[in-house]
């Protein structure tokens, strides 16, 4: 059992997630966590023999609290679940997360793109795949331009609302196109609401997922990989990826050097999302010829550096590749 303590300022930062909140728990944690697991289970409300391992804890009111997180691991008849939460509110003043942050503490906090993330927001071309209402729903009400094009948000309104829009409106009159698009949009709030939840969830992930960000520096860094020329070595172990087949990677036109993992050799008992964390810790070394990459080899240890040196000249200049 993983107990979290949390504070209400958390719950508000929990965009897009939901859970079941007991109001109330005083005593031991785990007797809780326990007492409701069996509970659920006897109710055949908890399925698949899954429980409520992860649990956060809070204070509200002078009051202890427990949040029940639905994550992939918890199997739930979520149509039992609000049966019995209605019945048990009386002893448990169950609430769902969503309720609670929005009923007792103002809604959940919104946070906005920085510069860096609305460009690469726009670089996952996330608009290709949207009507032109939800194209205008997340870019009316975002500041930073997240479409490459303004052309494309223009396109967009004017399908929405079904009337020409002047270009100058959206430097002079945003709040009534916004009044607009409420008004003659079906289901205006329904659909902002969609979109600001993919944003909040694009951030989410651009604020945790470290392999998510190494790849995007290393794709900075290449540019048009089409038209360079990569080195890859055979696979070795090494430390860094806990003994994992690994290759090193350069491209010395770019004078850069990095780890990936030899994919193909992976079964479903590897973890490859943790061998590519390790990847990414490893970082983008600099790299501008055999020589700095073999010393890098060197460092990565005594498999990495036979199996895949590079043999150079006595001018340092490489042999072969």
């Amino acid at each position: 059992m993983n107990v979290t303590n949390i504070s209400t300022g958390d719950l508000k930062r929990m965009n897009n997630k939901q859970g079941l909140i007991l109001l109330g728990c005083g005593g031991e944690t785990s007797d809780w966590v326990n007492g409701i697991n069996n509970e659920l289970t006897k109710e055949n409300i908890l399925l698949e023999g899954s429980k409520f391992e992860n649990v956060s804890v809070f204070k509200y009111k002078d009051g202890t609290c427990i949040l029940y997180p639905f994550d992939d691991k918890v199997k739930l008849d979520v149509g039992k679940l609000s049966i019995w939460r209605i019945r048990t509110h009386e002893a448990f003043g169950g609430t769902w997360l969503t309720d609670f942050v929005n009923n007792e503490l103002g809604g959940f906090d919104k946070r906005e793109l920085t510069t860096g993330q609305a460009v690469r927001f726009s670089d996952s071309q996330w608009y290709l795949t949207k009507t032109a209402e939800e194209i205008s729903a997340m870019q009316l009400f975002e500041p930073k331009l997240i479409v490459p094009k303004f052309d494309i948000f223009h396109e967009a309104m004017e399908k929405a609302l079904g009337i020409p829009v002047q270009t100058i409106e959206f430097g002079l009159g945003l709040d009534y196109l916004k009044k607009q698009f409420m008004e003659k949009v079906p289901n205006a709030e329904e659909l902002i609401a969609k979109m600001e939840a993919e944003k909040q969830a694009f951030i989410d992930l651009a604020d945790h997922d470290k392999i998510y960000f190494y790849n995007e520096k290393l794709k900075g860094m290449l540019g048009d990989i089409e038209n360079l020329e990569i080195h890859y070595s055979g696979d070795f172990q090494c430390d860094q990826t806990g003994g994992y087949p690994t290759i090193l990677c350069a491209c010395f036109e770019k004078e850069i050097a990095w780890l990936e993992p030899n994919t193909r050799i992976a079964d479903e008992n590897t973890n490859i999302h943790k061998i590519r964390e390790m990847c990414a810790d490893f970082g983008i070394k600099k790299c501008v010829d055999a020589e700095q990459y073999n010393g890098i080899l060197k460092d990565l240890g005594e498999d990495a550096y036979d199996t895949a040196f590079i043999p150079t000249d006595d001018g340092g200049q490489v042999q072969s590749l």
